[in-house]
């Protein structure tokens, strides 16, 4: 019996541990679970971002005296768990697409900020509330994406002349500029430019074609031009400055017979075959006033002028003369302008033949 008896306490020390370490755990999963479904509020900062999907083929935007949040401060409310799992779908980002939540309609859009984390996915999966958006609200503009082709222009300092030949001109002559519609529209009609310093000259050989690459291509001044690009940005220029001197070479001229008006009627005058015309005639002179010739606005003429003395003593040939030179323009040295005609004398009645 005494046997018996000692041994009892033996038997009940482990049976105690085990029960005190049940209901321990019991203890915490109770505990676990109540905290689980206490209803708390969080505060949180997501970062807002626009995302489109490829087809979209529209530009967005701030609406014009309106900002876009670098940053949104969301107050949740929810289980312990709901707002955990919350923020880590989250992740510190909200994302708006494109077509979804932003209408992809161009106009401006008033997006309420609450009202779209409320119904979204990750909060009613989460089981949670939203309390509060700072800021409460984003202001959106979408216009659709469009394009044009622009010719562009050389912008050149003042004083620089090219030759007929060689003015200015960019490569490749025209650029495709894509943005929204109503940018687009404003360019109707317009040209794109590239603009040259009067440095850009230096070391250009008058007379050669020279070259300048990479040059920044410019569009005409908007105030709210914005989400626009120019394909390609930077375009090449070609051109070829003006000569100080240049030559040219005449078109035929039409050799006119001027007498002295005391001798007309009395002699006879023609020109041989072949005298008639001056032809391959070359001139030099400024460059500009060769340019005039070449357009066709200073138009010479050729003559030889008889007087008195030549006429009696019956020449048979003279060095023809050009008239209607621009400034500066002379004959080239060395040229044949000598003319050959004959000389009669014309009878009047009563004169013995």
């Amino acid at each position: 019996m005494a046997t018996a008896s000692a041994n009892q306490p033996g038997q009940s020390g482990p049976f105690n541990l085990r029960t005190i370490v049940l209901v321990t755990i019991l203890s915490l999963l109770v505990w676990l679970l109540a905290e689980s479904r206490t209803i708390r509020t969080d505060t949180v900062e997501l970062t807002p971002s626009l995302e489109f999907t490829p087809d979209t083929g529209v530009l967005t935007r701030a609406a014009l005296g309106t900002s876009w949040p670098d940053s949104l401060e969301v107050t949740f409310s929810g289980s312990t768990a709901g707002l955990d799992q919350a923020i880590r779908a989250f992740s510190g980002r909200l994302v708006m697409s494109v077509g979804i939540e932003v209408p992809a309609a161009p106009g401006v859009h008033e997006i309420d900020l609450r009202e779209l984390i409320r119904t979204s996915d990750i909060a009613t999966d989460a089981g949670v509330t939203v309390v509060e958006v700072d800021p409460p609200q984003v202001v959106i503009q979408v216009d659709a994406l469009a394009e044009a082709d622009l010719p562009v222009r050389v912008r050149t300092p003042e004083g620089v002349a090219f030759e007929a030949s060689g003015s200015a001109r960019t490569v490749p002559n025209s650029v495709r500029v894509v943005g929204p519609q109503e940018v687009i529209d404003r360019l109707a009609s317009s040209e794109a430019f590239v603009s040259l310093e009067p440095s850009a000259f230096v070391g250009m050989v008058p007379g050669r074609v020279s070259t300048l690459s990479g040059l920044r291509v410019e569009l005409p001044e908007d105030p709210d031009r914005w989400a626009t690009r120019i394909e390609p940005a930077q375009v090449g220029v070609t051109m070829t400055l003006r000569s100080r001197t240049a030559e040219f070479t005449l078109s035929a001229m039409p050799v006119l017979l001027m007498i002295a008006p005391g001798e007309v009627g009395r002699w006879s005058v023609q020109l041989e075959p072949g005298s008639q015309d001056l032809v391959g005639i070359e001139v030099v002179g400024p460059s500009d006033q060769i340019g005039r010739l070449r357009s066709g606005e200073a138009l010479p003429s050729a003559f030889i002028s008889l007087g008195f003395d030549d006429l009696e003593r019956g020449i048979t040939a003279k060095a023809a003369q050009i008239q209607g030179l621009p400034p500066g323009v002379t004959v080239k040295p060395g040229q044949a302008l000598e003319v050959r005609f004959t000389v009669t004398r014309s009878q009047t009645p009563g004169e013995p033949g």
